[in-house]
């Protein structure tokens, strides 16, 4: 199943092929947190990027469904560099890029990994789940998924993929 992601200042949604919403993405006017939506309007998760609990820690990703935490991603710290976690090289004015993170969530650890050409590959147990298309280009993205996939919980993963895809970026004052 292919999802095209819309983008609009609060609100992204999930559009299948048959142009049918499938979740949404509701933002906040300040922080990074994102409620997951389903159809009707449902809150069912929501995702937000803790910051870091001490100089030189690392942030974490956490998915809440209703008041418990249901899945958090610990992202790799600017002084650690875990060999399954890897990150790539960093160059002269760059921070280093996070090219994979391990998700732990009930169903399984997921694990997201950028791909050379920007993709970002989602997997569970050494199979594949589906993929996100590049987030730095023109037009929509597309989040490809297995067909037994829930959407509402890949929508979750959407948003982890993003903070992921952004903890480079450099906030020039």
């Amino acid at each position: 199943m292919n999802l095209k992601i819309v983008k609009t200042p609060l609100l992204w949604k999930l559009v299948d092929e048959q142009n049918q919403v499938v979740a949404r993405l509701l933002g906040r006017l300040t922080g990074p947190a994102k409620t997951v939506c389903s159809p009707d309007g449902a809150s069912v998760y929501l995702v937000d990027k803790a910051p870091p609990s001490a100089p030189g820690a690392a942030a974490r990703y956490q998915m809440y469904r209703g008041a418990s935490l249901y899945a958090v991603a610990d992202v790799p710290g600017p002084d650690e560099q875990p060999q399954d976690l890897t990150v790539s090289p960093a160059f002269l004015f760059r921070p280093p890029r996070i090219q994979k993170i391990r998700i732990q969530a009930p169903e399984g650890p997921y694990i997201l990994q950028r791909m050379e050409d920007g993709r970002v590959t989602v997997s569970c147990s050494d199979q594949d789940l589906g993929s996100i298309s590049p987030f730095f280009k023109m037009g929509h993205q597309i989040l490809s998924l297995a067909p037994k996939t829930d959407p509402l919980f890949f929508a979750g993963i959407y948003v982890m993929a993003y903070y992921m895809s952004h903890e480079d970026d450099i906030d020039l004052v």
